[in-house]
């Protein structure tokens, strides 16, 4: 298959998903209906059965017989429907990284899905792919050929007892190399930090409890030595990042650049996986790009609301001198005030106020601040008819909702929970419960009061972080959240 001439990278790469049946869904309803007329009762049955069996087993005979099922022509392009926006982004970025190639290694190259259609871009690089499941690599080579790709070799190789074939300037590995996906990594020093302390002994035994030592020993067995791994594995949680990228420095890789995030949808929820890496051995990588703190994304710690709570907190939030206020003019909600500031060096605000008695405030840290002095600073500068629709985009259904349910004044699943947490000012702690386990599992919770807020906040050494904020009159609801989540947690460890 050849593309027209002059179609874009991302066009013959959606032609060439379209030819294996990959369909792009944006909605669950939309996908498992379409899932309902392609698949039958059975067929699903047995899938979602050799799931349980994979995940419980956490790989081995399981893991290949899983993928063997889903390389079944008529589950094939079902499933991977689920990863059309994996393929996509994945595909785009490989691309771009391995045109210097002359000879690349596709380790656990499953279907061959990017591998075939890497070799079909680039005739001049021979590439291998290599995987587990035999009835992928037999799905891999009929698809190269139906394509007349020549420049493509497929082998079944079961690390570490069959040796990869061949040597190679470019070994890619996306998601085959760490596989062990209910392993967090090594635990942090403690409920207060994110940092971990380093033990050779601890990291070489990970390392082979979780079979990353002999698949990263393969493949740097078969890389030539100035050659370069470009690695995309589930990295996403701390614990496992900083496991991957201490396992590639002691075997003398550092990175060429620096370590890329990608953000994919699974249908509809985005993920965010990896980060990707392109290592070598050579002079020309920089130790100082490897980067053990937690991934943050700017608005990350951003949280909104609307009503009755949104003017509570807004309230609350306006008793410091530190804020500026500006009017508009909306179409549909008329007169407007809008408020900017910072609270107590802890919390960051814009409060959005209109004359029909309707609120909504957007509430993050203070590395929030420059993003919610640009929406303010644009919502200035904006003509009437185009605030309505830059106030939904903000704001999103808050303002549309018709009910008064009470919510949190401000909540943080991410890391940068812990940062506000710190920063919370005169902090009264009237209750508190930390537990110590095994392994360095430890967890903490506590409830108290920060100035005329009341808080709860959650935390363990497995990167988890939850705050919660509200006024006075969710005290008692957040009162019950943290006896509920006390009891919960002393029936685990009991």
């Amino acid at each position: 298959m050849t593309a027209p001439i002059g179609h874009s990278l991302v066009t013959r790469l959606e032609e060439y998903l379209h030819s294996w049946g990959l369909r792009e869904f944006h909605d669950e309803s939309s996908y498992y209906q379409w899932q309902r007329t392609c698949l039958n009762r059975d067929q699903l049955l047995a899938f979602e059965e050799l799931l349980k069996r994979r995940t419980k087993e956490g790989g081995g005979d399981a893991d290949i017989e899983f993928y063997d099922l889903l390389a079944q022509p008529i589950i094939l392009p079902v499933l991977y429907s689920q990863r059309y926006d994996y393929y996509r982004k994945i595909g785009v970025v490989l691309y771009r990284r391995i045109a210097e190639g002359s000879r690349v290694l596709d380790f656990g190259c499953g279907v061959g899905i990017l591998t075939t259609f890497l070799a079909q871009e680039f005739p001049n690089i021979e590439f291998v792919g290599v995987d587990r499941s035999a009835q992928s690599i037999s799905i891999a080579e009929q698809e190269a050929n139906r394509c007349h790709v020549k420049n493509v070799s497929y082998f079944v190789r079961h690390i570490p007892s069959e040796p990869l074939p061949g040597s190679y300037d470019v070994v890619l590995s996306t998601q085959a190399v760490f596989q062990s996906e209910g392993h967090s990594g090594p635990p942090s020093m403690g409920w207060q930090t994110f940092r971990r302390p380093y033990s050779l002994q601890e990291q070489v035994t990970l390392e082979m409890q979780l079979g990353l030592a002999p698949r990263l020993d393969a493949l740097q067995a078969v890389l030539q030595r100035n050659g370069r791994m470009i690695l995309f594995e589930k990295t996403g949680h701390l614990g496992r990042r900083i496991l991957f990228q201490r396992a590639l420095s002691r075997r003398g890789f550092h990175p060429v650049h620096e370590p890329l995030a990608i953000a994919y949808h699974s249908i509809d929820e985005q993920v965010v996986d990896g980060p990707l890496y392109e290592v070598s051995q050579a002079a020309v990588g920089n130790s100082a790009l490897w980067n053990e703190e937690p991934n943050r994304r700017p608005g990350d710690s951003l949280y909104g609301c609307s009503g009755r709570v949104a003017r509570r907190m807004g309230s609350i939030l306006m008793g410091n001198e530190n804020r500026e206020h500006g009017q508009l003019k909306s179409i549909r909600w008329g007169m407007c005030r809008i408020s900017l500031g910072k609270w107590q060096e802890a919390l960051a605000y814009l409060l959005f106020e209109a004359d029909s008695g309707t609120s909504a405030i957007l509430v993050g840290g203070l590395l929030e601040l420059s993003i919610l002095t640009d929406i303010f600073e644009q919502l200035m500068k904006m003509p009437a008819e185009q605030v309505d629709q830059f106030i939904a985009d903000t704001w999103g259904n808050l303002l549309n909702e018709s009910n008064e349910e009470e919510r949190p004044g401000y909540e943080n699943h991410f890391s940068s929970a812990q940062a506000i947490y710190m920063a919370l000012p005169s902090k009264v702690l009237e209750k508190e419960f930390s537990f110590s386990g095994s392994e360095g599992k430890s967890m903490h919770l506590e409830f108290g009061k920060t100035m005329s807020l009341w808080y709860f906040y959650w935390a363990n050494t497995f990167d988890q972080r939850q705050l919660v904020l509200v006024d006075y009159s969710g005290e008692r609801m957040l009162r019950t959240y943290f006896e509920d989540s006390l009891k919960d947690l002393k029936a685990q460890i009991s």
